[in-house]
């Protein structure tokens, strides 16, 4: 089974994009908080994708787990949530293979488009 774990400090966003990828691409997804603890998960287990908010409030940042996750599963795919795609921000993360953007909300609260998005890395 496909496995994807999702990092961001949004409860809602968490439970929403979980519920919908469970169900529209039979995937298992687990969610964290932190980039603390997306790490830990990464070091502990294979996730066929990351989805990783580039913005998290306190710690270790999303471009931080991106960083990480690329040194320790080069293999693992990314996908990099943000508020907005500020161009700077995208040439950093696509040095490190991000390939697509979930913009927050539009993206995650329309199915069809964070369908569209995923596809790709969820056949």
């Amino acid at each position: 089974m496909k496995t994807v774990l999702l990092v961001d400090d949004e409860e809602d966003i968490c439970l929403l994009v979980k519920e919908n990828l469970e169900e529209i691409f039979g995937v298992s997804v687990d969610y964290v908080h932190s980039g603390e603890s997306a790490i830990r998960k990464i070091r502990e287990s294979s996730w066929t994708l990351a989805i990783v908010d580039l913005k998290l409030p306190t710690g270790v940042s999303g471009i931080d787990v991106i960083r990480a996750a690329k040194q320790i599963r080069p293999e693992m795919q990314v996908v990099a949530i943000t508020g907005y795609v500020d161009e700077e921000l995208k040439k950093e993360t696509e040095s490190f293979n991000v390939r697509e953007y979930l913009e927050k909300p539009g993206d995650i609260c329309d199915t069809e488009k964070l369908t569209a998005k995923l596809k790709p890395f969820l056949p």
